[in-house]
Order: C-alpha cells, then structure tokens, then sequence
C-alpha cells in the first residue's frame, strides 16, 4: 500500500511540475495560459493570484491600441502587458503579449536572460529588421520575435533602409523584449 501512496505522489510531482512549466511557455499560439482569442474579461480568473492593471495611455509609438493591460506578480512584478482588440463579435480578446518577466520562455529555452547567440543557436533561421532604436530579430515560422539594442550592433552607422544580417549583431547582446503578435 505504501508503495502505491509514493507512486501517486510522485506522478502528481510530474503533473505539478509540467503544468508549471506550460504557465510560463511562449509559443506561436499561446503565452501561458493566454491564447489568440482569449477573452479579456477572462484574465481575471486565469491571473486569480496576481493583480491586473488597465491603463489608457496615449503618444506611445508602439502600440496601435490605445489600450493596455499589465500583470503583475504578488510581489509587485511585472509579468505581461497585453493589448487587446476588438474581435468581429464586439469582444474584447488578446492581440499581443509583451513578455516583462524571465520566468517566460519559449520551448527551445530563450528568455529575456539569453543572448544573440543562444537564439541563434536555437533558431538558425532568422528574419532581422532594423528599426529606429533597436534590431527586431524573429525566428521563421514563429508569432513572436526577441528585439536587441541597437547598441548591439557591431556598427552604430547602420540606418533604417540598411540591411542588418546575424553577423551584425554581437553575440553578447542580450534580449530587450519578447513580444508575440498572435
């Protein structure tokens, strides 16, 4: 009987354990426990343990909504920051997930800790656009892309209608933000 009470524990561990890990998984349809269409009213019982902050904030250059949605841990910190849309039945779902926390990261490993040379490892097939501050660097195939300082590059003369490949990039730069567009 015993040894049945220590395999079940030992299996719910896993299961625990498991379940953990997808909490904080960015893949191509998910972030978490959000998905594409996730309802926003939703978010309130799948982030039951951490505050959610709505903020209306105007003049920001990054975002299309106005709208913006943060999370926060129990102990103050921010997690995601989620913008919403309006779907074609006048609800509100997700649109994008901006990644804030390292505890995020994609099945291959890449968090906000890693750097230009662990993605290049993990996802040899990049698509990089320089942009006015900083160089967007997305996997192929995937819904979200790691963005890098500009000051990552290993030369600061490069423009907007300049063609930035992975050679460019230093392989010490870290990860600024992770953002997934679903």
């Amino acid at each position: 009987m015993r040894k049945y009470f220590i395999a079940t524990m030992v299996i719910m561990s896993l299961i625990g354990c498991s379940d953990n890990k997808n909490e904080f998984l960015i893949s191509n349809d998910r972030v978490g426990e959000l998905q594409k269409d996730t309802p926003i009213q939703k978010l309130d019982s799948i982030f039951a343990k951490d505050s959610i902050v709505n903020s209306n904030l105007e003049g920001e250059l990054r975002y299309a909504s106005t709208e913006r949605i943060t999370i926060f841990n129990k102990e103050g910190e921010e997690l995601l920051e989620i913008t919403p849309k309006t779907n074609d039945k006048d609800e509100k779902v997700v649109e994008s997930v901006f990644i804030l926390s390292e505890l995020y990261t994609t099945d291959k490993g890449i968090s906000l800790k890693s750097t230009f040379k662990e993605v290049k490892e993990k996802y040899p097939e990049l698509d990089i656009e320089p942009s006015i501050s900083s160089v967007i660097v997305t996997p192929k195939g995937q819904n979200f892309y790691f963005t890098f300082d500009k000051t990552a590059l290993k030369t600061n003369n490069l423009g907007l209608s300049d063609t930035v490949t992975a050679d460019d990039i230093d392989d010490t730069a870290k990860i600024t933000r992770i953002s997934v567009n679903f």
